[in-house]
């Protein structure tokens, strides 16, 4: 994520931009995305200046990924969504990768 963001802006379709209103979108009906992708993206976020880039380059970076989970968070929740994010992370939202092969 670093490395798209380092080369990518933020915009609003796919041209040479990192989507984020489809981001949003997709994160905005289904509360497993969102959970996933919001806590990869603060993860990735919070190592921004683990690698070895120009301080401004390392702050363009973090602000592209508090852009990114802003759009998301703005984005309106589907009904499903909502009733998803009751039950929260009590209850398992991914497949692990020895249930996906068999």
């Amino acid at each position: 994520m670093v490395l798209l963001l380092y080369g990518h802006p933020i915009g609003d379709n796919d041209d040479n931009t990192v989507n984020g209103a489809r981001i949003a979108e997709l994160c905005g009906s289904e509360w497993g995305l969102w959970r996933t992708i919001t806590a990869n993206l603060e993860r990735c976020r919070d190592h921004v200046a683990d690698y070895d880039l120009d301080p401004a380059d390392n702050d363009r970076i973090a602000g592209s990924f508090d852009e990114l989970l802003g759009r998301i968070e703005d984005e309106p929740k589907s009904r499903g969504w909502k009733l998803r994010a009751k039950v929260g992370e009590r209850k398992r939202w991914y497949e692990l990768p020895e249930e996906v092969s068999q």
